[in-house]
């Protein structure tokens, strides 16, 4: 039954999510005699630490556990899909951390010296700066953008100057045409030219970040942010970042819609009010600006 995972709209990363949600249930249960209290032992148990889940996790493992039940009953292997009646926890949505532009100047310069004195250290510098100039610059979520080959960009990478386009697998399994900045572009030349690479010489299948998964980027995000003095950063606080620049730059929630990729312009709503409590096109300089504004180098 859990091949049925396979069958979702999404791209890798949400069969894998899929898969992890459902083994242990799969394993402590039998889906096709699982009752309502079965499901309800399962998805409010505690964490490995003994500490309870969040409402949050607790809603998203009941959604998965709901939708796998259902196609169960679609393909006739049980009559009745019982964590339908299980009501979803409430969840208070409150603000998140949108990683501030002097934050992001003061985790850009820091990045070489932390990487200093490591195996490698030159390149896994350039690399880190790469990925944090690239995620903020564009506002890709972590998978989108540890997932790009080499085959993912346009010629217009190996031009001298200026900004390029990349297709990138976003959520929900499409296509995108995504604008990297030339601030994100010469970051990522310089990060290739670090490992003694040319785009043009690698093969189309190649990760851009040499193979290091999107797990790894965001542990190395988070070392170097704790390392800085700037708390806890992941990716996601880039997008964010991202999010939060362009409100203050004048952008509509319509615009944002389409720059993040959200399917419906509630859920674009939601974010921005979240990211700011109280269309693809070049935005390179309002990041910029937000940037050198606080005193800091792009």
């Amino acid at each position: 039954m859990l091949s049925t995972v396979r069958s979702n709209p999404g791209g890798a990363n949400t069969s894998r999510y899929y898969g992890h949600i459902l083994r242990p249930f799969v394993e402590r249960i039998d889906p096709a005699t699982a009752t309502a209290l079965d499901i309800e032992r399962i998805v409010r148990a505690p964490r490995k630490d003994g500490k309870p889940r969040a409402p949050a996790t607790v809603r998203q493992i009941l959604i998965v556990i709901r939708h796998f039940l259902a196609r169960a009953c679609e393909w006739k292997l049980r009559p009745d899909n019982p964590a339908a009646g299980i009501k979803l926890p409430r969840i208070v949505e409150g603000p998140v951390r949108a990683i501030a532009a002097l934050d992001v100047a003061v985790l850009l310069n820091a990045i070489p010296r932390l990487c200093s004195g490591r195996r490698n250290g030159h390149a896994r510098a350039m690399r880190d700066v790469a990925f944090a100039t690239a995620a903020i610059y564009t506002g890709l979520r972590r998978s989108e953008l540890a997932g790009l080959k080499a085959g993912d960009l346009t010629g217009a990478w190996l031009a001298e100057s200026g900004l390029a386009y990349a297709s990138v697998r976003v959520k929900g399994g499409r296509t995108r045409q995504i604008v990297f900045p030339s601030q994100a572009v010469t970051a990522i030349r310089t990060m290739l030219a670090a490992r003694g690479e040319r785009l043009d010489r690698m093969q189309r299948d190649a990760s851009l970040w040499g193979g290091v998964t999107g797990d790894s980027l965001a542990r190395a995000m988070r070392a170097h942010a704790e390392a800085a003095g700037l708390g806890r950063v992941t990716p996601h606080c880039f997008r964010h970042g991202y999010t939060l620049v362009l409100l203050e730059a004048g952008r509509t929630v319509l615009d944002l819609q389409e720059l993040l990729g959200h399917a419906h312009p509630s859920i674009t709503d939601r974010y921005a009010r979240r990211v700011r409590p109280a269309v693809a096109a070049d935005n390179g300089p309002a990041i910029e600006a937000a940037l050198k504004g606080k005193g800091g180098e792009p």
